[in-house]
């Protein structure tokens, strides 16, 4: 069945939907894609990434584009680098249209928190959602960030007093998972929430431009909430543009 599906996506590719069919299609890319994606699908990731970059160098239609583009997101996700997921097939649907990837596209935007890594990241993103989820980096059970927690907010913070979102008020919303009591989750998500907005201040962000509230566990992104995985989705801080 995998390889029924990537023939399908590669001759799509190779077709490139292009009207006059006389696009060029490079004769090494198929073997290529499919050899990076079973490096991908025996979890290889670093290999997978190296492996559909050649691929890609490859790419002489629109398809091939599209489609080398889609894998390179698939394995940043895999590897945790949400942002360039995001970016990667965000680049695959402007190559061209494919109904898989602008359904995941959809779905990644919706739903996924994204790893910031840098100011520019987090600015584009905002950008393009309207919010940034933090993936929760605090010391267990309290509100005090950890390193890489503190690196994140930096990055917030310099992505905030960016040209394109400096006019901008943002709401900072803290979540929790569904352990524990409602009281007690609640009191964490503000604290957290709170921790984030005096953080941004103390990096230089206007206070009147930021607000904050705790939702606790009300309004889960994993529901019901069953795994380990479930709980990291749901344990978050998010902020919003507001106006």
């Amino acid at each position: 069945m995998l390889k029924l599906r990537l023939l399908k996506w590669i001759l799509i590719g190779a077709a490139a939907l292009q009207p006059s069919g006389a696009e060029a299609q490079s004769p090494g890319f198929s073997k290529l894609f499919v050899d990076a994606d079973s490096l991908l699908q025996s979890k290889q990731y670093d290999d997978a990434l190296v492996a559909f970059t050649k691929a890609l160098s490859r790419a002489l239609s629109k398809g091939e584009l599209a489609l080398a583009l889609w894998r390179i997101g698939q394995v940043q996700h895999a590897l945790g680098r949400e942002d360039l997921y995001i970016q990667n097939l965000t680049d695959s649907v402007k190559a061209m249209e494919i109904d898989e990837v602008r359904k995941e596209l959809t779905e990644a935007q919706a739903n996924t928190s994204v790893a910031i890594t840098s100011a520019e990241a987090t600015r584009d993103f905002i950008i393009r959602t309207g919010k940034v989820d933090l993936p929760v980096l605090f010391v267990p059970g309290g509100s005090e960030l950890t390193d890489q927690g503190l690196r994140q907010t930096t990055a917030l913070a310099q992505a905030l007093q960016s040209d394109p979102l400096l006019a901008n008020r943002f709401l900072v919303v803290g979540h929790t998972d569904t352990t524990g009591s409602a009281e007690l989750n609640l009191k964490l998500s503000k604290a957290r929430a709170r921790k984030v907005l005096q953080k941004l201040i103390e990096l230089g962000v206007a206070p009147e431009r930021l607000s904050s509230e705790g939702r606790g566990k009300t309004e889960p992104k994993a529901a019901p909430e069953r795994t380990a995985e479930d709980r990291a989705k749901n344990r978050r801080v998010e902020v919003r543009k507001i106006a």
